[in-house]
């Protein structure tokens, strides 16, 4: 099979990660992936692994672009050119843009929902969920079939995958030491605790300064690590001076490559606030053999047992995460149980590998249904 992915943009993100794993895997199984989108800094890692890109796709987050339409016999003549005959739409956009080419050549399609999207008019009047959906997860595919109405047929729980050993091989690149100068942080900070993702509010990020609020006057040794950037960033920074934790922070903004914080990090954490469709920094701080603290709002949470693979705290509760994150950093022991145990779990059901076989048998259903 040929499979062009659609997307918005290939900048650092969940997607565009998403992406990458499933075109590699689609690869080394014998088939050929294409992407198509607008732009992005992550385009030559994508050609690199020997997966055409083709930046047709205007740079916008309105279904309603004119520039969308106009573009449309350009993206018919390349899917003619290279023999394209399955679509995987992976945005909102996207998914447009994939329902007008299977009306203009026939090439089914399958999207991807990413998040917890809302029901807006536009999807209510051109849904465009394809031939079929993948929900990243459960929750995900509840929402999909109780709120927009799609049969259960019609949805399948395929659930991230990462590839654990190309993320090792980038993270054992990568020289602790260098990295905390290169930044500017004391080498006397013996712990790092770690935050990657958008900064939005939903995210828990001043959650997360209060509890290292209550940290940082016990453990002088104490620092943080936020990657990411968004919205929300200066009203953290903000924060971050008023409570006089500024010497202990470091913003790195937004890394092409996540491992250059993991490579640092000795706990990693995701206050989040409000339900997370999947949390792939969450995963992949597993993969790496980092221990984690998150919230009981993150979708996986049945999948690790609390204290177990795992520390788990009520949403917006900064004394409680002040409280487990400090059990590890008193004892490394516990980081050691949680992240042998979660690294197990991933092995089992999040790699890479996992996700490109149920995926490879979804394309497989799509495909031959049409011929």
């Amino acid at each position: 099979m040929k499979i062009l992915h659609l997307t918005n943009h290939l900048n650092p993100g969940g997607i565009s990660s998403y992406v990458y794993t499933i075109a590699c895997e689609m690869n080394r199984r014998g088939h050929q992936s294409f992407v198509l989108s607008s732009e992005g800094s992550l385009v030559a890692r994508f050609q690199d692994a020997g997966i055409k890109v083709f930046l047709m796709i205007p740079k916008t987050k309105s279904e309603l672009d004119a520039r969308l339409y106009f573009c449309l016999p350009r993206i018919c003549q390349l899917i003619t050119r290279e023999g394209i005959n399955l679509l995987h739409a992976h945005t909102r956009v996207s998914q447009v843009l994939a329902a007008w080419i299977k009306l203009l050549t026939g090439i089914p399609y399958v999207t991807t929902c990413h998040s917890f999207c809302k029901r807006r008019l536009g999807r209510r009047l051109f849904p465009a969920w394809g031939d079929h959906v993948i929900a990243i997860s459960d929750p995900v595919k509840e929402l999909l079939v109780h709120e927009f109405r799609l049969k259960k047929k019609e949805v399948t729980t395929i659930h991230n995958g990462i590839d654990i050993e190309a993320l090792q091989d980038k993270m054992r690149s990568k020289n602790r030491e260098a990295i905390l100068k290169d930044w500017g942080i004391p080498p006397n900070r013996s712990i790092v605790i770690s935050a990657i993702s958008r900064i939005v509010a939903v995210k828990g990020h001043e959650v997360l300064l209060k509890a290292i609020t209550r940290l940082v006057p016990k453990y002088s040794s104490l620092h943080l690590v936020i990657t990411g950037e968004g919205p929300h960033k200066k009203h953290i920074e903000k924060i971050t001076r008023e409570f006089q934790i500024d010497r202990n922070v470091t913003f790195t903004g937004s890394l092409e490559d996540i491992t250059k914080t993991m490579a640092v990090t000795d706990i990693f954490v995701a206050p989040i606030l409000w339900s997370e469709a999947f949390g792939l920094s969450i995963a992949e701080a597993m993969a790496l053999k980092i221990p984690v603290v998150t919230t009981t709002a993150w979708s996986l949470k049945d999948a690790y047992k609390d204290h177990d693979s795992v520390l788990l705290v009520k949403p917006g509760d900064p004394l409680s995460l002040a409280k487990a994150l400090e059990e590890l950093i008193v004892s490394q022991d516990l980081r050691r149980f949680l992240e042998e145990n979660a690294y197990s779990i991933i092995r089992e059901r999040f790699s890479g590998e996992s996700m490109g076989e149920k995926i490879e048998k979804l394309y497989k259903r799509i495909f031959y249904k049409r011929v």
